[in-house]
C-alpha cells in the first residue's frame, strides 16, 4: 500500500511500465503542505500553511507511455466543465479523460450513481447519462478496449 502522493507516484510508475492501460481514477492529493525545518511556535496568532503542488503523475505517465499504451485520466469539475476538461485533455495528452461534473444532481462522490463525459485526445466527446457507477465503469472500460484494439496512440 501507499500512504503519500510520493509513494503513489513511485508505485504507479513502476507498475505502469508493463500495463496495456493505466486508469488514474483519483489523485491522493493535488497539494501537500510545504515542509518546515523549524519548530512552529504557538503564539496565539493564526497560522498560515504554504501548499506545494504534488508531482503530476498522469503527465509523467504520458511522457513515458509506450506505443499502444492507453492512459486514462479523470477530471472532477464544478464550473465551466467543458472548458476546463478540454484544457486538461490538451495539457495532459491523455488518451481518454473521464469528466465528472461534481455539481450535477445525483452524480459525484456522495452518490451511488454518476454521469460523465468521455473526452478523447482528439476532443471527441461521448456523454454517459446518469446510471450506476458500475455501469459508468463498464462504459469507460468499453472505450478503453476500443482504443486498445485501434492501437492508439
Amino acid at each position: 500500500g501507499v500512504s503519500s502522493a510520493a509513494q503513489m507516484r513511485e508505485a504507479t510508475i513502476a507498475h505502469a511500465a508493463s500495463a496495456d492501460a493505466v486508469i488514474m481514477a483519483a489523485a491522493v492529493s493535488d497539494f501537500t503542505v510545504e515542509a518546515r525545518t523549524d519548530k512552529i511556535k504557538k503564539d496565539g496568532q493564526p497560522l498560515t500553511l504554504q501548499l506545494q503542488p504534488v508531482p503530476d503523475i498522469v503527465s509523467e505517465l504520458v511522457q513515458q507511455r509506450r506505443p499502444g499504451q492507453i492512459i486514462v485520466g479523470f477530471a472532477a469539475e464544478s464550473t465551466n466543465v467543458r472548458g476546463h476538461a478540454l484544457a486538461k485533455v490538451r495539457r495532459k495528452g491523455v488518451d481518454l479523460l473521464v469528466v465528472n461534473d461534481v455539481s450535477a444532481s445525483g452524480a459525484g462522490f456522495e452518490h451511488p450513481t454518476n454521469e460523465v463525459t468521455l473526452l478523447e485526445r482528439d476532443e471527441r466527446a461521448t456523454e454517459v447519462s446518469l446510471r450506476s457507477k458500475e455501469a459508468v465503469s463498464f462504459e469507460i472500460l468499453t472505450r478503453v478496449a476500443s482504443l486498445l484494439s485501434q492501437g492508439a496512440p
